[in-house]
């Protein structure tokens, strides 16, 4: 009997040391024989630590994926953490609870031209930076379920005289049944402001205002753009 136990005990080792040791491709193999429509890029390292040089979806390329995922919190909320180079440095921890897809630690930052153009929005000569911070996020099948966090625009540039002058836009994210929830906070200099939703096909729904002095590079640029607001002071996209 002890002689048995140590059999299976040398067995369970030499099993955990192959999969400790498993490559990366051995992963990615498997998996692009389930994920019709993506591209998957060159593997390096392993089934638990590794980098996917890029993932390519309807014409979407993400870069520098990296992963890293941890045998003793397997069984807890977020035993793996994935980091991104490109469009944007983002970093994230992701488990599973039954069917939902549970997201902690989400924290992104980057240019906005980039990003803009990986998602194929066309960014129309804009610029600028963004950061986002959301503690935690749970998805399903229907969609967003649960989320709450911040995000920024800073040092817009483009095409637009005065555009500089919107400075730092701040907005809380949240979600609720499978729509995204965006509010601008109007405590900018340009009091740039509004809610906007997103069902989750990616249609937006809502308006933005901003209300740029009067005198103002910007409020002269909007004002050739879309005439002269029937107000005199707040100009409104509906979406």
């Amino acid at each position: 009997m002890k002689r048995f136990a140590i059999i299976i005990a040398c067995i369970l080792l030499f099993i955990s040391g192959v999969l400790w040791r498993a490559p990366a491709w051995l992963a990615t193999d498997i998996a692009r024989d389930r994920l019709d429509g993506v591209e998957l890029g060159v593997a390096t390292g392993s089934v638990w630590r590794g980098e996917l040089s890029h993932i390519g979806f309807q014409g979407m390329v993400l870069r520098g994926l990296q992963w890293q995922l941890s045998p003793l919190r397997i069984l807890g909320e977020s035993p793996l953490v994935i980091s991104l180079a490109e469009p944007a440095v983002v970093e994230l921890a992701i488990g599973l609870d039954g069917e939902m897809l549970r997201v902690s630690s989400l924290t992104a930052k980057g240019r906005v031209g980039p990003l803009l153009e990986a998602l194929q929005i066309p960014a129309m000569g804009f610029d600028g930076v963004f950061s986002g911070d959301i503690p935690s996020a749970t998805w399903n099948a229907q969609g967003c379920q649960a989320l709450e966090g911040e995000v920024s625009v800073a040092q817009l540039s483009g095409d637009i005289d005065g555009l500089a002058s919107v400075g730092r836009v701040r907005a809380k994210v949240s979600c609720n049944a499978g729509t995204l929830r965006i509010v601008i906070d109007e405590t900018n200099p340009v009091r740039l402001r509004g809610t906007i939703t997103m069902n989750n096909r990616g249609i937006p729904r809502g308006q933005i205002s901003l209300s740029p002095p009067p005198q103002s590079d910007i409020y002269r640029s909007l004002t050739q753009m879309f005439g002269r607001p029937s107000n005199g002071k707040d100009f409104t996209l509906r979406l």
